[in-house]
């Protein structure tokens, strides 16, 4: 629910400083769905964060967490997309070598 309303918190604190602050939630969702490697929820938090603070973010640290998170989880989620290579062996290595025990 809170996340439904961030576009109204997030258009009210712009038009009062200009800016938004820290919106520490994302980054801690992040965190936590990262801990639990559970890429595709960390990806999602990351890019929610970064899409509310735009360019408008008053800590541009935090922003850059939010690109690390993201970025990472990106990749995660690519190597796990990647499929498996198996090599199969050659039978006749194994014949030969069970012959040769």
């Amino acid at each position: 629910m809170h996340d439904a309303e961030m576009q109204q918190i997030c258009a009210a604190f712009t038009a009062k400083s200009g800016k938004i602050p820290l919106l520490d939630t994302y980054r801690q969702m992040a965190v936590r769905q990262q801990k639990k490697k559970d890429w595709r929820a960390c990806h999602w938090w990351a890019e929610r964060g970064l899409a509310l603070y735009g360019d408008l973010a008053a800590r541009e640290e935090a922003v850059e967490d939010l690109i690390k998170r993201r970025n990472r989880a990106a990749a995660k989620l690519e190597t796990a997309a990647e499929p498996t290579r198996h090599v199969r062996p050659d039978p006749t290595a194994i014949t030969a070598q069970l012959q040769s025990r």
